[in-house]
């Protein structure tokens, strides 16, 4: 019986080795598998980083497409405005003036008045020059377009700020003229 068994525990033990060689092959073969699941996945995760990436530039340049649409016009507009209203204000100086004149009327702090009404004028006109001679280039390319808006904003708000005052200024000198006709009639 001991010849009989002999055998068989050699064999079962080759068929121990055996098996613990395929178990082997197959942990290397199932290792080399999930490198190879994570090298793809990587790839395939940079490969989509790379699509939004540019799928971002793209729409940055989409907005800026857009914004530049609209804001091509606005320098332009802005300066039309302001030569209007300029214009407007300075027509109703000269029509106050030739009114003032062809009356004789003869208010007490006209020359005041007017003083301050010439110095208003002057200085919103060279506040609306100021605005038509200010260079706005809108480009996507160029970086520091939030430094040109600021630049044009400011250049705008002082415009409008001095067309304000000529406004104050002239109305100041109609109100003085009209209450002196008021007096004198």
């Amino acid at each position: 019986s001991v010849l009989l068994v002999s055998p068989v525990i050699a064999s079962a033990q080759n068929n121990r080795g055996n098996n613990s060689f395929a178990n082997a092959e197959l942990k290397s073969s199932l290792q080399e598998m999930r490198e190879n699941a994570k090298s793809q996945a990587k790839t395939k995760s940079e490969e989509i980083k790379q699509q939004v990436k540019d799928r971002k530039v793209e729409l940055k340049k989409e907005v800026c497409e857009r914004r530049q649409a609209r804001l091509i016009n606005v320098p332009s507009r802005m300066n039309k405005n302001a030569s209007t209203l300029q214009g407007v204000l300075d027509k109703k100086y000269t029509k106050v003036q030739e009114f003032y004149t062809t009356k004789n009327l003869s208010v007490t702090n006209y020359d005041t008045l007017k003083s301050n009404v010439d110095t208003a004028q002057a200085a919103s006109q060279e506040a609306v020059d100021a605005l038509k001679d200010y260079n706005f280039t809108f480009s996507c390319d160029t970086p520091g377009l939030g430094q040109q808006l600021d630049g044009l904003r400011l250049v705008a708000n002082e415009a409008k700020t001095k067309l304000k005052d000529y406004r104050k200024a002239l109305v100041a000198l109609i109100n003085s003229i009209s209450s002196s006709i008021e007096q004198n009639s």
